[in-house]
């Protein structure tokens, strides 16, 4: 039995603790550990579903800090028109920068290494008009110069890898996916995305498109993924035209297994079924069971 004495030290050290101890170790969050939610919000206005998918992760806020640098990564790789779902939509792409912006970014890059000519897809998608309207850069990769070398210690089949130069230097890497079907990744989310952010798309098609997906997902892991699923593109993706349903969601978390996960559960398919995200399962990117992640949605 403790005694009374030693109750009150062990009280008193707790107090001490609780009040000097630094700020950081003090900030007790009402909100969730990211890594362990997935929000998804549901709704017609494109302006406000981002915010309103970000609010019960604790708000943009909780990755953009007052003089960040920020570098957003959408699908934009296709001179398809927004409706036809090929590409992030505009409207919000626009409404995550002025964000970005709002909570105290310093700058604002927003890059794709694009798959039809640049000034052809960036001009017919409206990213360019979009990124326009902001204070925001974008850079359509493609240049030497724009990629840096970087190892991947934990590849199976890719050992080395030219990255956006952008993305490394970046404080903060936001990914930003649409979810469409894919001719040869069966789908295209959050990771495949990562392939507009590479130089060498041809190696990956060569070398196992799915494991290398799965190995250049364990270097370029964004702080945050804000996923479209507005509206998807059901057939001949990942350009089209194709058979498009209108789904009015946005999905944001920052584990990259689960966010693709449950990405995959609006085309009828499980993660499992996947080869990419089981694979990323593999090397411990994230959790592919829905069950073991809290999924909080929400209306606009």
């Amino acid at each position: 039995m403790i005694s009374r004495r030693n109750f009150l030290k062990t009280l008193l050290s707790f107090l001490i603790a609780f009040f000097f101890s630094p700020r950081k170790l003090l900030s007790v969050s009402t909100t969730p550990p990211a890594g362990n939610v997935i929000s998804v919000a549901q709704g017609k206005n494109k302006s406000e579903l981002i915010q309103a998918a970000l609010h019960p992760l604790g708000g943009i806020e909780r990755w953009i800090q007052k003089g960040s640098s920020v570098v957003i990564k959408p699908n934009a790789a296709w001179s398809r028109l927004p409706e036809e779902a090929a590409n992030v939509h505009p409207e919000l792409l626009e409404s995550l920068i002025g964000m970005c912006y709002k909570a105290g970014a310093r700058t604002v890059q927003v890059i794709d290494h694009t798959c039809d000519n640049p000034l052809s897809a960036l001009k017919v998608n409206q990213i360019k008009a979009a990124v326009s309207g902001t204070k925001a850069k974008l850079h359509a990769l493609g240049d030497e110069k724009d990629f840096v070398t970087i190892d991947v210690p934990r590849g199976k089949k890719l050992k080395k890898v030219d990255v956006a130069k952008e993305i490394i230097e970046a404080d903060v890497f936001i990914n930003m996916p649409i979810a469409k079907v894919h001719g040869a990744a069966t789908l295209t989310v959050g990771m495949k995305n990562h392939m507009g952010a590479i130089k060498d798309r041809w190696f990956f098609h060569t070398h196992g498109l799915h494991q290398c997906i799965a190995d250049v997902s364990t270097v370029l892991q964004p702080d945050l993924i804000v996923v479209d699923a507005t509206r998807l593109l059901l057939t001949n993706g990942p350009k089209g035209p194709g058979k498009v349903r209108i789904e009015d969601k946005v999905i944001v978390g920052t584990d990259q297994v689960a966010v693709d996960s449950y990405a995959a559960t609006l085309f009828g398919y499980r993660g499992a079924d996947i080869d990419h995200i089981q694979k990323a399962y593999e090397l411990g990117l994230g959790e592919i069971d829905l069950e073991k992640i809290t999924i909080k949605t929400s209306n606009v």
